[in-house]
């Protein structure tokens, strides 16, 4: 039987974490590689936490429009 692994960064001073699989991290790290690379990126209402818990705020910022039905195009502003 596989085990489930979930990566997950939590809040420093919140209970709040966001979990994603060990295996679509890759699915995480190439949405960010295109945000950086494109204009404009659409992204789900579930991997829009979960990209901005993996960008690096001290250096990011992150414009977010929404379009319909839970999606949202993004990019990054320089």
């Amino acid at each position: 039987m596989e085990a489930n692994n979930y990566l997950c960064k939590c809040g420093m001073y919140t209970y709040h974490c966001e979990c994603v699989p060990e295996n679509k991290t890759t699915h995480y790290d190439e949405l960010i590689h295109r945000l950086r690379d494109k204009t404009d990126v659409v992204l789900g209402a579930e991997e829009l936490p979960v990209v901005l818990r993996m960008l690096p705020t001290d250096e990011t910022h992150l414009i977010i429009a929404p379009l319909n039905n839970g999606y949202y195009t993004a990019h990054i502003a320089t």
